[in-house]
């Protein structure tokens, strides 16, 4: 059984060392761990405690960049899992193996928890150099930098590897409904967190490890702490001992505990997992076909003039038919373009354009992006430059129709502090989503990270 779990650990380990991605991150961390770790005299502070600026240490600086990174910086490595070629196996040899799924899921979570303490330990290194620098000799200790760093932000990413094979196991969960519970299980997850600094809940609570180091490192009562942000006007200071809050006992043994639940996660997710039909053929579902049939007629006519307006500017209309494959979703942008004109832009009718119009625009610009559309990309008449312009360009218009309605509501009203929220919607967002989708060529990519950005904008 180890022997077998092993070879599958060895294997998906030398995919991520040969991923030139994971190399670009280990080469970026150092930058990163000098903004994660400011000083006083920076004018800002990441980790805030009473409206306090920590003292740094060893600990503290190992303490922020542990938090900052279970935090901030776990969706960027849920994004790397899921959109890097760590995900493309060989299944014509390991759908039909006689070993039991469960031992290759759980050398693949083990390796990817690797790769994650490699990478963490990247950033505790950057931290215990950038410590020479912020630091007097006699108190710097890099044991106290790692182990602070290590112990908050290695389970979280564990247990990240064993949610995203969970996710890779289950059709409906392997693509954009993944993402969003991934986002849900994220938000959940900083709350839980943020729960244990106001009651005495239990630490395995705290997925992401970051409230137990800061509520128990002072004996002050906390009255707030910050994370990721810098609160107005810093102008004291507090003394925090994070290494004693992750030295007890109760913490290390919920870090633990979460590594083993990770563990059991992702044997699960080989008991689960389904196993993936390799055909183009799409099955509908019977349950549709009702709904389907009264709006599909639209869908057509739609269409329908697309292809007779492509005459005068193929390229951008071309582009628009690829968003608008879905009659559903067409259909629900269409009724969301109309109730722009009679409900407010911001907080409601805006947030709703932009979340449900993301997904086919980030599937679109993944259907270029995939490897064998690349070569023939490569053979059309536009170069692939010319053809990037043009996605954007079909973007921006599609979203300027769509909000044409709430526009003109806008300009009656008289609302024009909605402006700027015109412009990003209509011209900034599908310029990033395109992007995005042409960088990491896939669309979980651009989907997660505007699926985050929208629920900050959504509580503007």
């Amino acid at each position: 059984m180890f022997e077998s779990i092993l070879t599958f650990y060895r294997i998906q380990l030398k995919r991520h060392l040969r991923n030139k991605l994971l190399w670009c991150i280990a080469l970026t961390t150092p930058i990163v761990a000098k903004y994660l770790v400011p000083t006083h005299n920076d004018g800002y502070t990441i980790v805030a405690v009473n409206n306090a600026y920590p003292i740094l240490s060893s600990s503290v600086i190992g303490m922020e960049l542990g938090v900052l990174s279970a935090l901030l910086l776990s969706p960027l490595f849920y994004i790397y899992l899921r959109v890097s070629r760590i995900k493309i196996s060989p299944w014509q040899i390991e759908d039909v193996s006689p070993l039991f799924r469960s031992k290759q899921t759980l050398g693949h979570w083990l390796a990817d928890t690797s790769i994650a303490f490699l990478l963490i330990s990247t950033l505790a290194l950057a931290g215990v150099i950038l410590s020479f620098f912020r630091l007097p000799l006699e108190q710097i200790n890099p044991l106290h930098t790692f182990l602070t760093c290590l112990l908050i932000a290695l389970p979280a990413f564990s247990f990240i590897a064993a949610l995203r094979l969970i996710f890779s196991a289950r059709p409906w969960l392997r693509k954009a409904l993944g993402d969003v519970f991934f986002f849900i299980f994220w938000i959940i997850g900083i709350g839980m967190g943020a729960n244990l600094a106001a009651t005495p809940a239990s630490m395995s609570l705290d997925i992401f490890g970051y409230a137990a180091p800061i509520v128990m490192s002072t004996n002050q009562p906390i009255t707030s702490f910050v994370v990721g942000s810098s609160p107005n006007a810093i102008d004291s200071i507090i003394q925090l001992e994070p290494l004693n809050a992750v030295k007890s006992s109760a913490y290390q043994v919920s870090r633990v505990m979460l590594l083993l639940y990770a563990g059991i996660l992702a044997m699960l997710s080989g008991l689960v997992y389904a196993t993936k039909k390799h055909t183009t053929t799409k099955h509908k579902s019977y349950s549709l076909i009702l709904f389907g049939n009264i709006i599909q007629p639209l869908h057509r006519m739609l269409v329908k003039v697309i292809t007779l307006l492509s005459s005068f500017c193929p390229p951008l209309l071309s582009n628009l038919k690829q968003f608008v494959l879905s009659p559903s979703t067409t259909l629900l942008l269409a009724v969301l373009a109309i109730l722009g004109a009679f409900l407010p832009f911001r907080g409601l009718v805006g947030p709703a354009i932009w979340l449900v119009a993301m997904f086919p625009l980030c599937y679109a610009i993944s259907l270029w992006e995939k490897p064998g559309w690349i070569q023939f990309a490569d053979t059309l008449p536009q170069s692939r430059k010319n053809q990037f312009v043009w996605q954007c360009v079909s973007a921006s218009t599609l979203m300027i129709v769509l909000c044409i309605p709430a526009f003109v509501r806008c300009i009656v009203l008289g609302e024009y502090i909605f402006l700027p929220d015109f412009i990003f919607i209509c011209l900034f967002l599908p310029f990033i989503i395109m992007s995005l989708g042409r960088l990491t060529h896939s669309a979980a990519a651009p989907r997660l990270v505007l699926i985050i950005v929208w629920y900050f904008y959504f509580n503007l």
